[in-house]
């Protein structure tokens, strides 16, 4: 069984390997995240946790699929998203464009949480699945719910495949949503040397003039047709101008926070799929006052 279990992960470790060859050859290339001394807004901070802190959740909310030699980068992002937004058992919880994700599961799991909500343009109309979480399908910028009903919104991998317009709407919609006191946690945030627009499909699309338009058809960041083939990194100026401001001047309080596990940077990007920007892990929080 031994023998097994370590000849699967020595296969897996050299397909990572033969696969990353051909994979991002682009966008890899032309985009370098910033470091942490290059992001200049006044409120940032690092998030320190034990790998200890990572695996007892993931454990727990039935994750362990993502716990190895190396934690997996989607079971950092949902406990990353779980610890800042301090998630409790009588909060009210939107997992925003959230797909068939388990992290509201992994939630209920550690928290004991029973309103769970869940939002993404691959569903249609409000319902309740049997596990209890309630279904809310549309577009990302219009979510059917009133105003002031939801205290905490996650929003993970998701937020860089926003299309056109709708990452300033999505702002405005979770201000519209959140009661007062209440926190968007966007999982990860992608800070970069300059402003993009990636695709990994031929396309003529250019929302912001501001941006740099990449077409990179070897690309994994973009994703595939539920994502829109489609991503956006954004350097300081454009998220400052984009985002942040906007978001100040609705009334929200924002801060940066680069994560990291045992004094480390995080993820190991040898051990997980995908373009070397998703190194530094980086949240953005925003706190309605």
């Amino acid at each position: 069984m031994i023998i097994k279990q370590t000849l699967i992960k020595t296969i897996n470790k050299l397909r990572l390997y033969f696969f990353r060859k051909k994979w991002n050859v682009v966008i890899d290339k032309k985009v370098v995240p910033l470091k942490y001394n290059e992001i200049n807004y006044c409120k940032i901070r690092i998030l320190n946790v034990t790998t200890e802190d990572v695996s007892q959740w993931l454990e727990k909310g039935g994750l362990n699929k993502f716990i190895g030699k190396s934690i997996h980068k989607k079971g950092l992002e949902f406990f990353f998203s779980a610890r800042i937004l301090d998630i409790e058992s009588d909060d009210i919880l939107l997992d925003a464009a959230g797909g068939r994700s388990k992290y509201l599961k992994a939630v209920r799991e550690n928290t004991g949480l029973q309103n769970l909500y869940l939002t993404d343009h691959i569903f249609e109309g409000v319902k309740q699945l049997d596990n209890g979480i309630k279904i809310v399908g549309g577009d990302i910028s219009s979510i059917h719910l009133k105003n002031n009903t939801i205290n905490k919104i996650a929003c993970h991998h998701a937020f860089e495949h926003f299309q056109a317009e709708k990452d300033v709407k999505f702002i405005k919609e979770s201000y519209r949503l959140l009661k007062v006191g209440g926190v968007l946690l966007i999982i990860p945030l992608f800070l970069t040397d300059y402003y993009v627009e990636c695709w990994n499909i031929e396309t003529s699309e250019h929302f912001d003039e501001n941006s740099v338009v990449i077409i990179d058809k070897t690309a994994s960041i973009p994703g595939a047709d539920d994502d829109g083939h489609f991503a956006r990194f954004y350097d300081m100026d454009a998220l400052k101008n984009r985002i942040i401001r906007p978001a100040e001047k609705l009334g929200f309080e924002c801060e940066i926070i680069e994560c990291h596990i045992d004094g480390d940077i995080i993820p190991d990007m040898n051990a997980n799929f995908g373009s070397i920007i998703n190194r530094p892990l980086r949240a953005i929080k925003f706190h309605k006052v």
